[in-house]
């Protein structure tokens, strides 16, 4: 994985009390996840751990019952696909040990500690997909991202079955993360001199892990060979160049033969997927369809992230997917992704590079998404709204956006056919510590406070109707598109040197401000030349200062904003405000 800074802009020297930050990348390169999945690497390494002990388990139980769309503080579309009773609604949760192990917590909508597992089955996820390494010990990064062994699989997928899931269990065949550049052979297998011992080493492996998840009652309903390995598997760390497997050549062809057959004894009713990264590419789908003839297995899964130039258009991925079943297999998206911000908090995210920014020199990034997120016309779908960034039009990264793109791509895999998709890196949440190095927190389906986002309701798409009316439990709701409302009434804000979002882009679904009023009440008034005292930020590198705006009916400062450029940005980007260290406060956010 390439690196990707954060850039942090200071908005002013006057800030130096408050410590407020926001960034955006302008990479210089761009991102290929192709290249090493989550890959990135921090500079605080930590011990070593193997993961032998059992995950911890959230505390709480959620009551599973159909989410109430209505209360959503995004805009749901209804689907014109055809869903499968039985379509997969997938969720990789790879992570979530290492997550937990480090002290983090997974919330719900209420803001209250509970269940990852739980909060994913009631979100709508019927299947949980796992990833295995040989050992994880081994890589430093793999250890601390993960550290997805035996034991650690286990564990997770007891999680997933008792909250009434299926997963998923991916092979990785190496002690790291595995990817068309990184195809490592494990550590306990690089002395193997001859193509048979490693085929059998394989088929033991697969063998042997099945038994164990057999024996604690977790058999996957389905098992990935391989991952993104249309290049191949075992391409590095061997000591002898013979035991290496080209995809398309006889040792990929028998070590997967090998591997199927043990998939297959274990239980008849495992279904066998192959997976190909760049799902859009034409040339990677067919030869990969001509690498695996001879093999037994039943899908052919395909990564798409639309925000990588290699994987295409949604219509070349609906094409890719004809192509499979006309090919007499099954296909399945095994991997897709977006962001819900390019924000970066200080004191909340860690500081590894992100995956996902606003653009690069070769644009990418969210400006790709938005050449690639159309139909055959070259329209966007799904109701992707877009935004200008450093002079080109990008998809906005909003949490209505992450929504939409996300069931923009199940809405085209239902169409050509496809059996389900399933989201990657969802968990990966993050800390200030960096005790799990994520270049994937803006692309998590929780925010940076750890509490769930609407957005995670995307899992139910195309199972229920449209909501008109866009609401907030948390925090108000809008009522429509004029007649003005309330999006936030008294958000409890407290001054901790940080940028604080008090009202997401999402409450902003279906309605047009002429104005937007905040509010906040209830704070010591600042008669000193200090213009940060309390200030909101209008998406030009600027702060404005509140100070003029004291009101003593609220006890607290009150500013109207009727610029439409400001307004604009505050729709795809959410409202943001800081005070003062120490400073505690009651923001109301109001529209006409």
């Amino acid at each position: 994985m390439k690196k990707f800074g954060k850039i942090i802009a200071i908005a002013s020297a006057l800030l130096f009390a408050t410590s407020i930050y926001f960034s955006c990348s302008n990479s210089a390169d761009e991102p290929k996840k192709e290249e090493q999945p989550g890959g990135t690497t921090d500079d605080n390494k930590g011990d070593d751990d193997s993961g032998t002990s059992d995950p911890v388990s959230s505390a709480g139980a959620i009551t599973e019952s159909e989410i109430d769309f209505a209360k959503l503080g995004i805009k749901v579309k209804a689907s014109t696909a055809t869903f499968p009773q039985d379509f997969v609604r997938g969720f990789d949760a790879s992570t979530v040990y290492a997550i937990e192990k480090a002290g983090m917590k997974y919330l719900d909508a209420d803001g209250k500690e509970n269940d990852i597992f739980k909060v994913l089955k009631a979100s709508g996820v019927n299947m949980i997909r796992l990833r295995i390494w040989n050992d994880p010990s081994k890589d430093d990064e793999a250890s601390k991202q993960g550290g997805n062994n035996l034991e650690v699989t286990k564990a997770l997928a007891k999680r997933a079955t008792d909250a009434g899931m299926q997963y998923m269990l991916d092979f990785h065949f190496s002690d790291t993360w595995a990817d068309p550049s990184h195809q490592k052979c494990p550590d306990a297998w690089k002395g193997i001199t001859t193509a048979d011992e490693m085929k059998a080493a394989i088929a033991n492996f697969v063998e042997s892990t099945l038994q164990a998840l057999k024996e604690s009652a977790a058999l996957p309903a389905m098992v990935q060979l391989g991952n993104e390995c249309e290049g191949g598997i075992l391409l590095t760390n061997t000591a002898n160049t013979t035991v290496q497997a080209k995809a398309g050549s006889d040792n990929f062809t028998a070590y997967i033969k090998a591997a199927a057959e043990k998939v297959r004894a274990a239980d008849k009713n495992i279904k066998i997927v192959m997976h190909a990264s760049r799902g859009g590419d034409a040339s990677v789908v067919s030869n990969f369809i001509k690498n695996t003839s001879g093999i037994d297995f039943d899908y052919i899964g395909l990564s798409y992230y639309p925000f990588f130039t290699s994987h295409g258009t949604l219509e070349n991925l609906k094409t890719n997917i004809k192509a499979i079943k006309n090919k007499g297999k099954k296909a399945i998206i095994s991997e897709t992704s977006f962001c819900w911000t390019c924000d970066w908090v200080e004191g909340k995210c860690d500081k590894t590079d992100n995956q996902l920014w606003y653009y690069d020199k070769d644009n990418n990034g969210l400006v790709q998404a938005a050449k690639s997120l159309v139909d055959s016309s070259g329209k966007l779908v799904m109701g992707l709204n877009t935004m200008t960034e450093g002079g080109k039009t990008v998809i906005a990264p909003t949490v209505q956006n992450q929504y939409n793109a996300v069931a923009a791509v199940m809405e085209a895999s239902a169409e050509a056919g496809a059996d389900g998709v399933i989201y990657w890196g969802g968990d990966w949440i993050t800390n200030s510590a960096g005790s799990v190095p994520s270049a994937m927190e803006n692309q998590a389906f929780w925010d940076y406070d750890h509490k769930i986002l609407d957005s995670a309701a995307v899992f139910s798409y195309g199972t229920q109707k449209s909501n008109t009316a866009a609401s907030n439990t948390s925090g108000g709701g809008n009522s429509g598109s004029s007649g003005g409302g309330t999006l936030v009434e008294n958000y409890a804000y407290t001054a901790d040197g940080n940028l604080i979002e008090v009202c997401s882009a999402s409450k902003f679904a279906g309605i047009s401000p002429k104005s937007i009023t905040i509010s906040i009440a209830n704070v010591e008034k600042n008669d000193t030349t200090d213009d940060w005292w309390a200030s909101y930020y209008n998406g030009e590198s600027a702060w404005v200062p509140m100070k003029d705006g004291w009101d003593d009916s609220i006890k607290g400062y009150k500013s109207t904003i009727t610029d439409s450029s400001t307004i604009s940005y505050f729709k795809e980007n959410g409202i943001k405000i800081g005070m003062l260290k120490g400073l505690t406060a009651t923001v109301t956010v109001s529209y006409e």
